[in-house]
């Protein structure tokens, strides 16, 4: 072997152990959840660090077997495992993770928000709002007689009507307003509006709902679908976010004494 092929040889052994030596300090942090993948093609680029590193020694001790070129293949081999294992690392299992944290904070049956992301959603905002002028309203919905309903004609058409004011609620709100199946028949919108505007939006919301859920509209539904919803709006309300949430609650309850399918915003 001539001078440059030793050096080059040298050279290549570096750098694969310098990439051999990320991939060993890399692992250890990767989230659990986040392994599979990379961690196998991680395991082929050692794999092809140490076949690399074989053929290299062998060659420099004058016993290498292994035709010209060789090396440079297995390193070859640890180059594209270890790009790909960086490709599933960064792009696709980090897509996986984030689209699994938004599962965790969602509503299997409506595709909404659960009520753990609307808590964290309203602390978020509170720090926000300390730096801006922007508005925030909170929309508090139930289904008018929804027990009955479900008494009545089952959970299936329950769950059928669930889902109808779920994607009514979310066809009425804006695209930054957070749309909440808060628990049972309840919902809530967290809407970046001031009160005139969210009394505006819940009028729209039982109106769209009052026509769209109804057995003249939709002979699927087994009976006239209504909704009430209370309005609580920040600084006109309250002071703190997160006491929007039951102010607008008990204005829901207070809408249900009027004669449901209204809306109260006090």
């Amino acid at each position: 072997m001539t001078e440059i092929q030793i050096l080059l040889e040298v050279l290549n052994g570096l750098l694969a152990l310098g990439l051999l030596y990320f991939v060993a300090r890399t692992l250890p942090i990767i989230r659990m959840e986040m392994r599979r993948r990379s961690r196998l093609l991680f395991a082929i680029a050692g794999l092809g660090v140490i076949a690399a590193q074989a053929v290299s020694i062998a060659r420099l001790a004058g016993i290498g077997m292994a035709p010209e070129g060789t090396g440079q293949a297995f390193l070859a081999v640890f180059l594209g495992a270890f790009l790909f294992g960086l490709y599933e690392l960064l792009v696709v299992e980090q897509k996986e993770v984030k689209d699994l944290e938004h599962r965790s904070v969602t509503d299997s049956l409506t595709g909404l928000y659960d009520r753990s992301y609307l808590h964290h959603h309203l602390l978020r905002r509170t720090k926000e709002l300390r730096y801006d002028e922007h508005d925030l309203s909170i929309l508090f919905a139930d289904i008018d007689n929804f027990k009955p309903y479900n008494d009545q004609f089952g959970h299936a058409a329950g769950d059928d009507v669930l889902k109808r004011v779920a994607e009514a609620l979310t066809r009425e709100a804006r695209v930054d307003d957070v749309v909440v199946r808060y628990g049972g028949e309840e919902f809530v919108i967290a809407a970046g509006v001031d009160h005139e505007n969210a009394v505006r939006m819940a009028e729209r919301i039982r109106t769209t709902i009052e026509v769209r859920c109804s057995v003249q509209f939709d002979p699927e539904i087994q009976r006239d679908v209504t909704i009430s919803i209370g309005v609580a709006s920040w600084k006109r309300d309250a002071q703190n976010i997160l006491e929007l949430v039951p102010i607008a609650d008990q204005r829901m309850y207070e809408a249900k004494r009027k004669g449901k399918n209204r809306v109260y915003a006090g």
